[in-house]
């Protein structure tokens, strides 16, 4: 891997013949607070997936951080499949710097769902701007994926207190209830592999207690995977009811690991 003694950002072309600055590329990636499992041996072959051509950031003759850009038919466009940046460094500053080192003058970024620093700054100058997710997932562990994932989306943006009880039907018939709660930030995510759902709390309120009767949803596994995670959920009748902002949730995979 090689990088350019440059104060404005890429030009060359990382190579794996450079074990210095893979290895920096790697450590920094796996600091990120979220991200698909990557072995170091793998990391510059995932880079390198879909056609994608990693370039090393440096400023002021020092490593800080890496792009990924995909292939592209049209000469001074650019679609950057992957972007990890140490902080302080300037998106608008990158973009800068791949004009003037590679020529390009138009193109696209994928910015995760955790990096919102990101989003805000390119919400600044893009031209547009689009929500998606390109993959669908077959979810085999509901609880762990729920609970990482109410997690993840609770670190960007407190989720308002609420409870609610889902039953997932999976194509084998085996039935997954889920619980999942929010008191004053504090998440709880359970469930089992059988009918009987966890049993709704007691709770006082104004001195006497009253029965919290958590908002209940029949899915099958199919429905679950793209009303939970999808952001075409909005579309839908079926979350009608639930805690607003505690849905859609953000399982994504970059797209240099879908390989």
């Amino acid at each position: 891997m090689e990088g350019a003694s440059t104060d404005s950002l890429p030009k060359n072309t990382l190579r794996e013949a450079d074990p210095r600055l893979t290895e920096a590329a790697w450590r920094m990636w796996a600091g990120e607070e979220v991200g698909v499992r990557r072995d170091r041996e793998r990391f510059f072959d995932i880079l390198c997936s879909w056609q994608g051509k990693p370039y090393a950031c440096m400023r002021q003759g020092r490593f800080a951080g890496y792009v990924v850009l995909g292939p592209s038919e049209d000469e001074g466009y650019a679609r950057i499949l992957e972007m990890v940046l140490e902080d302080g460094v300037s998106v608008l500053a990158l973009l800068h710097a791949l004009s003037g080192d590679l020529g390009i003058t138009r193109g696209s970024v994928k910015p995760g769902y955790i990096k919102q620093g990101q989003m805000r700054e390119l919400e600044e100058f893009c031209e547009g701007e689009s929500l998606g997710c390109s993959q669908r997932f077959l979810i085999l562990d509901w609880c762990r994926v729920l609970r990482a994932m109410m997690t993840m989306k609770q670190h960007v943006r407190p989720l308002e207190d609420g409870e609610i009880i889902l039953g997932i039907t999976g194509e084998d018939g085996k039935r997954t209830g889920v619980w999942i709660r929010i008191r004053e930030g504090c998440l709880t995510v359970a469930g089992e592999e059988e009918r009987n759902l966890p049993r709704p709390e007691q709770k006082e309120e104004t001195g006497s207690e009253d029965m919290h009767v958590p908002v209940r949803r029949e899915l099958t596994a199919a429905q679950a995977a793209r009303l939970l995670f999808r952001s075409t959920q909005v579309f839908y009748k079926e979350l009608e009811g639930l805690p607003a902002g505690w849905f859609p949730l953000p399982l994504y995979v970059s797209e240099q690991d879908c390989c």
